[in-house]
């Protein structure tokens, strides 16, 4: 086991997870927020990242193109207050820097690092991760077999939490066999997880995989962002905290992407002709199962038909509007 601040990271039964809040900010105020809402939800850690665009492009900003966001640059001088806010919060603070002097700058907030997998191949910068002798946490996105070697020999024997990662935003497949590959690289391997599932995969990979991290995207905040097509909402995040922890059982109960077709889609008794107010309802005559036109929870099951024939409308229906489940009451 690994001991990281007051966390333990080894165990794939209670996987160390990280709330990535990557560009998921526009104020200071908003970071400080979601420190405050992934430990409400149950997070080990929140992560941010720290660059520039020298730091990421090796050029002046005054030649940056139109394109690139400055906006989106952590500045180095709020690290202190997230490092105050997460300890008051009691979760992790970690930092995925993009360069030499900005993981220097991080180290002292930080009691790991956190290494992203375009910076695998950033032979400097993992040599100044290896020389603070703290664990790193290292995405393996887009990298192979020799591609992971050079970056180990790079760090130089410090511990390492490989974490499998398909560095696509978000990601369209996963494959978790992968994770077991890694573990001949490092013993501990995790999960950078950027598809949208938060269910399935991040239980699979820990349960079957044996996967000792997750790390998912979470936002806080409404505006759209690089990082918002990929993020989960904190509703989400928490679902998916308590599934790993096991608060929260699989249950055959509708998924929350099934909205459209239980609102719509499922068969219900709809009025198949205009029904007046006081019209007895008759089943196959005056209602149907059908559609709905418009969305609706308020709807008669088709088992209920019996129950509804012979009953007087308590109001007037168009063809194809749902019948009220009022219309149950005699």
């Amino acid at each position: 086991m690994l001991q990281i601040g007051q966390r333990q990271v080894g165990d794939h039964k209670q996987p160390f997870i990280i709330a990535e809040i990557g560009s998921n900010w526009t104020k200071i105020e908003d970071c400080l927020a979601s420190i405050q809402t992934a430990a409400a939800v149950g997070a080990d850690a929140v992560k941010f990242q720290l660059f520039n665009f020298k730091s990421l492009y090796g050029i002046e900003p005054a030649k940056a193109p139109s394109w690139y966001n400055k906006e989106s640059e952590l500045p180095v001088d709020w690290l202190n207050k997230l490092k105050s806010a997460a300890d008051n919060a009691r979760i992790e603070l970690m930092i995925s820097a993009f360069g030499v002097d900005l993981l220097q700058a991080a180290d002292r907030f930080v009691n790991c690092h956190k290494i992203a997998s375009s910076e695998t191949s950033h032979k400097d910068l993992l040599i100044a991760a290896a020389a603070t002798a703290k664990p790193v946490f290292m995405s393996c996105g887009g990298c192979t077999p020799a591609d992971i070697n050079l970056a180990l020999g790079a760090l130089g024997g410090v511990t390492t939490i490989l974490n499998y990662c398909v560095s696509s935003y978000p990601a369209p497949d996963s494959d978790l066999f992968t994770i077991d590959l890694l573990r001949q690289y490092s013993p501990m391997v995790g999960f950078s997880d950027h598809s949208l599932d938060y269910r399935y995969l991040p239980r699979a990979a820990c349960f079957h995989h044996k996967a000792v991290a997750i790390e998912k995207h979470l936002t806080c905040i409404r505006a759209t962002t690089p990082d918002s097509p990929h993020s989960l909402k904190p509703h989400q995040f928490k679902v998916m905290v308590d599934l790993l922890r096991g608060r929260l059982t699989t249950g055959i109960i509708p998924a929350e992407s099934e909205e459209d077709m239980i609102l719509r889609h499922k068969r219900r008794m709809v009025a198949a002709k205009e029904i007046a107010a006081k019209e007895s309802f008759a089943n196959g005559s005056n209602t149907l199962a059908a559609r709905s036109v418009l969305p609706t929870s308020d709807q008669v099951s088709p088992y209920a038909a019996e129950a509804l024939n012979g009953n007087m409308a308590k109001k007037g229906y168009k063809p194809g509007d749902c019948i009220s489940t009022l219309e149950l009451n005699r």
